[in-house]
């Protein structure tokens, strides 16, 4: 079932199998079924699951584009389904959360790569559509092989076992492709009503929500 990863190395208040806390910029809150909830007690750090649909759950949208779907999510007396408290409970749920933000940031390098391409189909400079022209062709093609590439890590059915290594990836190519849809749409690409700086703002909010790219690479070659 999805699942909402809303950890936060703080204190919950908890009792009778309830929890009661606030955590911000959880992705994709509104879509799932259940919520991994993080947070330090006397215990140390611990994981609760909670189903999604209780009354006792708030959130609000941060409405900002460059956030995308992340909201606010507060648990006020929320019963809790099942408690995880071991290293390697932890362990999976983090790296289930980061393939799905992997698959996330694919999904957005294709859309921006798209929106490049339909641009380059009808922009049009001496007399033909800039596509023609065999630098900005190779360019477009060079992205899609590199998203071709990305989405086969991500959607490997051992991608959890090397999800820092390959959200590093994903983070690198949504920051590439969108930089490039920009450049491609030039100084329209800044306007508003232009979902070039959309995907920019997106991609530069989201490739570092889990870890930096630099942070996840040292974390899977150990150092």
């Amino acid at each position: 079932a999805p699942v909402a990863l809303a950890v936060a190395a703080e204190p919950w208040s908890g009792q009778d199998g309830v929890i009661s806390a606030r955590r911000s910029f959880v992705g994709f809150a509104a879509e799932v079924d259940h919520f991994v909830v993080g947070g330090a007690d006397d215990a140390g750090m611990r994981l609760a699951l909670v189903g999604a649909d209780h009354p006792s759950i708030t959130m609000r949208r941060y409405e900002e584009t460059s956030r995308g779907e992340a909201y606010e999510v507060e648990f006020a007396g929320t019963p809790v389904t099942a408690w995880a408290g071991s290293s390697a409970e932890w362990e999976a749920a983090q790296a289930n959360a980061r393939v799905r933000q992997a698959a996330y940031l694919v999904g957005l390098a294709q859309a921006a790569l798209d929106h490049a391409v339909d641009h380059a189909k009808t922009r049009r400079q001496f007399g033909q559509p800039i596509g023609k022209f065999q630098g900005l062709a190779f360019r477009l093609s060079e992205l899609s092989m590199h998203i071709d590439a990305t989405r086969l890590l991500v959607h490997d059915r051992d991608a959890a076992a090397h999800a820092a290594a390959n959200l590093a990836a994903a983070s690198d190519l949504a920051r590439t492709v969108t930089t490039r849809t920009m450049q491609i749409h030039g100084a329209a690409g800044m306007r508003s009503d232009n979902d070039a700086q959309l995907y920019y703002r997106r991609a530069a909010a989201e490739s570092v929500r889990l870890g930096t790219p630099s942070r996840l690479r040292r974390e899977s070659w150990g150092t």
